[in-house]
């Protein structure tokens, strides 16, 4: 059994998560609200003032808020102290905001823990790592910038996977259910852990999923209790009503009316394409290509069912693009490649950004973004696939 790490040793960690967080806090500060942002902060306020089975009842719009409810009981105690120092509206929300900066140091730093349940990885390599995880674009703009909870999601479920080779089935069925109470994006970890168990033997995936449901099921009962058609209208109806936005593949077919028109009706449909899609990819690459649980290729497997996800859905948002990066990362380091693939991918992403909302641009979503991000997907999934593919590496 490795020792843990002693206090000197985790001093470059700490300083490398000071100066993020010198950095994020003033962009949080000077950031301000938004729709995303101001939903946040109702519902919160909602707990705050004790009416939290309300949280799912007259919600101020699909866009802005169909989450699950365990992020903003996490901000709750930020938010109260934020209003009992009676803060600034800009210091209150970097205060209120803290969990989800906290979220990219938990996540960088079980990255690195879960990279070395499959290789050994020096002192050096596992620093770099944590540095190069917090300095990506995409994890900044995520929670500094954008303030969603996407690395609080993916240090669930790198803490999972990490029990999982640990042998504890059901603490990483623990940590599955806090990542769907934290998102529903958390099932495109779920489905290839599930698969990966189901080649174990048939009773293995119940050791995980049978503590994965319970703990969802014992977070969502008061609320399923008091509204249940509310909350399936928040959580399950809304994401399958939204049109086609932000960076998605489906820019391909702007200026063509009928096929838009289509498409900005057709997300339920999409959603049960990714989930047939998933699903079929985990069978044969579990089934046939013997993608097993202790071997790089289980991280790889999760990134390239969180590649398939973010691409194909209409409402393409660049902070859902954080789960498929921290995994592409985790896959890359554990087999001890230069991360080359994760460095396209956030360039890409930020590319994006830039394209979108620069002053000097203005350049907005239209089919030429969409090649980009057509030609991002097939190169990453053409690659995940090719690696997984080969035949199964030695168990470490």
């Amino acid at each position: 059994m490795a020792e843990p790490p002693s206090w000197r040793s985790c001093l470059p960690y700490a300083f490398i998560a000071t100066l993020y967080l010198l950095l994020a806090l003033p962009l949080r500060f000077a950031r301000g609200g938004g729709p995303d942002w101001d939903s946040f902060m109702a519902a919160t306020d909602l707990i705050l003032q004790g009416k939290w089975l309300q949280l799912y009842e007259n919600h101020q719009s699909f866009f802005s808020f169909s989450f699950p409810p365990l992020p903003f009981f996490l901000m709750a105690p930020f938010r109260f102290l934020a209003q009992a120092l009676g803060l600034p509206p800009g210091a209150g929300d970097a205060l209120t905001g803290l969990p989800m900066l906290a979220g990219d140091f938990l996540s960088a730093w079980m990255l690195v823990k879960l990279v070395r349940r499959f290789r050994e990885v020096s002192k050096g390599e596992g620093l770099f790592l944590f540095a190069f995880y917090l300095a990506a674009w995409i994890v900044f703009f995520d929670s500094a910038y954008h303030s969603h909870f996407d690395s609080i999601l993916l240090f669930f479920l790198f803490t999972a996977v990490e029990r999982l080779q640990a042998g504890k089935a059901a603490v990483a069925g623990i940590f599955l259910g806090l990542a769907l109470l934290t998102k529903q994006t958390a099932l495109m970890v779920l489905i290839p852990l599930a698969f990966v168990l189901m080649g174990k033997g048939r009773k293995e995936p119940g050791k995980m999923l049978i503590p994965a449901a319970a703990i969802t099921l014992v977070g969502m009962a008061p609320f399923l209790a008091a509204d249940f058609s509310q909350v399936k209208s928040v959580l399950l109806d809304a994401p399958n009503q939204r049109p086609i936005g932000y960076q998605t593949i489906w820019w391909i077919f702007a200026g063509n009316e009928g096929a838009m028109a289509w498409l900005n009706g057709a997300e339920p449909c999409l959603n049960v394409l990714i989930l047939l899609l998933v699903t079929g990819y985990c069978a044969f690459m579990v089934g046939r290509r013997g993608v097993g649980l202790r071997e790089p290729r289980l991280l790889g497997l999760c990134a390239a069912c969180a590649v398939i996800m973010v691409f194909l859905e209409g409402w393409g948002s660049l902070h859902y693009f954080l789960l498929p990066f921290g995994f592409l990362l985790a896959w890359e380091a554990a087999t001890g490649g230069w991360p080359w693939v994760s460095v396209v991918f956030t360039a890409v992403l930020s590319d994006q950004f830039i394209l979108k909302y620069s002053s000097e641009t203005h350049y907005g979503f239209n089919p030429w973004t969409a090649w980009e991000m057509i030609l991002l997907f097939t190169g990453t999934l053409v690659v995940l696939t090719r690696q997984l593919n080969r035949g199964r590496e030695s168990s470490l």
